[in-house]
């Protein structure tokens, strides 16, 4: 169900505001490496623009209520953001080379499930706190992404939707029916949470 109003204004004001710019998101100290004097970027530092174009889309595909798209492009970024925090973690412990292949085609490590279910990574990059929501939303990305009818179930049953009146309906009533502005305002919110924890920015 549409809110009562629609201008984008007043939605704007139901999300959390993000605190860093995109010169944060990757500092030049880190978004450089020496050789032989001189420096050069390492082909993951592309995944600070990607995560900072892609929470604003988010933010403006919310205010817009282009509500599919803002919830893309929230999950996208937390992806992003958390896969860049690993590579920087990485690069700072000198293993620039995994940083590398952890982002390669041939790595098997680098699926946002698979990195989620890590519990490793999550206690290096101190985010334990988030291992329940991050599981939940991992339900509702495979369930959009892949088409998984029975994921993206689980995922909003976890969440207290109730559609025990459409659950044996199709997946086009079920997608229009509760892929909702409140699921990307949530999932949105919860993106902004991550980084202020992975960013140490007090509230």
């Amino acid at each position: 169900m549409l809110p009562k109003y629609t201008n984008p204004l007043e939605r704007n004001n139901e999300l959390k505001e993000l605190k860093i710019d995109r010169q944060f998101i990757l500092p030049l100290y880190e978004n450089l490496e020496y050789e032989n004097g001189f420096g050069k970027t390492k082909h993951w530092h592309y995944l600070s623009d990607l995560f900072y174009d892609n929470i604003l889309n988010a933010k403006k595909a919310y205010c817009q209520m282009l509500i599919s798209g803002s919830i893309y492009y929230s999950l996208i970024s937390i992806e992003y953001i958390l896969k860049l925090k690993w590579c920087v973690y990485l690069n700072k412990s000198k293993h620039s080379n995994e940083a590398d292949e952890f982002l390669s085609n041939k790595s098997k490590r680098n699926t946002f499930g698979q990195f989620i279910n890590d519990k490793e990574k999550l206690k290096i990059l101190n985010i334990e706190e988030f291992e329940e929501k991050l599981n939940l939303l991992n339900l509702i990305r495979n369930g959009l992404f892949h088409f998984n009818f029975e994921n993206l179930k689980n995922g909003l049953k976890k969440l207290n939707y109730d559609f025990s009146n459409d659950e044996k309906k199709g997946w086009e009533v079920f997608y229009t029916n509760y892929i909702d502005s409140n699921l990307a305002k949530n999932i949105y919110n919860l993106l902004i949470d991550i980084v202020e924890k992975l960013y140490n920015i007090k509230k």
